[in-house]
């Protein structure tokens, strides 16, 4: 609990909570979620929202309430694929003041394929554009990574969600990282499955790679040949249960 042995100590932690979307960056705890310029901060290579609304959480139940107002202003919409589908990356900053530890969590929305957004208007179009172009900016990142290089700063300026998330990737050996894939069950998305898993597996690092084969028994049952098949044999034998009455 981050939050166990801290009474009487209030604004131990800032929370800040922002959504990027379309390029740009919207402030989600602040009313209205007005926009915010990122900036470098440093020499280290780090961006920050500027002008980011923080809340100070003194327990949980502060925090849980925070964040779920701050979703809550995300935009979503109906599309093809989803009855509700995230139009935004949201990345949410807790951190420590006392010892400046942080934690960041970062919910990315999902790619979109071309099929899929086929009778979008032209602004949900430039929306998805702009999804799939960031998530391949990170994907670059994490290719660097995998490959135990350290990840140049060319590669997480490249969009506003790695510029945010340029701490993970300059920090690499004093920071930890943890990724929840999400995938969908249907078969049609198969494609989309198996890159996302492929990202999420590259995270491990080099030298964990392990391949797993599971061979499938057949569940289907196997066909009983047409009468236009049956040898000789089976022909008399049908022939003969009709003259017994079967």
């Amino acid at each position: 609990d981050l939050f166990a042995g801290l009474s009487g100590r209030p604004g131990a932690f800032a929370l800040d909570f922002v959504e990027l979307r379309a390029g740009k960056c919207f402030d989600l705890l602040a009313p209205g979620s007005p926009e915010l310029r990122l900036r470098e901060v440093g020499a280290g290579g780090l961006y920050a929202a500027e002008g980011a609304m923080k809340t100070f959480p003194e327990t949980a139940e502060d925090l849980c309430a925070a964040m779920r107002a701050a979703h809550a202003r995300r935009a979503t919409c109906v599309t093809e694929a989803n009855a509700v589908s995230s139009r935004s990356h949201a990345i949410c900053t807790l951190r420590h003041l006392e010892s400046g530890g942080c934690i960041t969590l970062a919910d990315c929305a999902g790619t979109e394929r071309r099929k899929d957004s086929a009778h979008h208007s032209r602004e949900r179009q430039q929306e998805g554009a702009e999804i799939n172009a960031s998530l391949h900016a990170l994907k670059e990142c994490v290719r660097f990574l995998a490959a135990g290089q350290q990840v140049p700063p060319h590669a997480y300026r490249a969009s506003t969600l790695t510029k945010l998330l340029a701490g993970a990737f300059s920090r690499a050996g004093s920071s930890l990282m943890a990724v929840i894939c999400t995938v969908s069950p249907s078969a049609s998305d198969t494609e989309h499955t198996l890159s996302t898993l492929r990202t999420g597996a590259a995270l491990r690092g080099p030298g964990q790679e392990r391949e797993e084969r599971h061979v499938l028994k057949s569940v289907s049952q196997p066909r009983e040949p047409t009468p236009k098949q049956w040898t000789p044999d089976q022909v008399r034998s049908w022939m003969n249960g009709l003259e017994n009455g079967l």
